[in-house]
């Protein structure tokens, strides 16, 4: 099995992305008149956002 380095990549923060995608989300929503396209936009942003790593611990 290949090693994985135990090395984070540094990522635009939680926190930052969410709000791009309310932000988005509502802007598309507003502009298009379509409440399911804003949600789409939404769902794009919060798909991207970075999953929790666990690392194995050496033993």
């Amino acid at each position: 099995m290949a090693k994985v380095p135990n090395v984070l990549v540094s990522a635009a923060p939680a926190a930052l992305t969410a709000a791009s995608g309310l932000v988005g989300g509502y802007g598309v929503a507003r502009w298009s008149g379509r409440r399911e396209l804003g949600g789409a936009v939404l769902a794009a942003m919060m798909c991207s956002l970075p999953l929790p790593v666990s690392t194995p611990k050496a033993q």
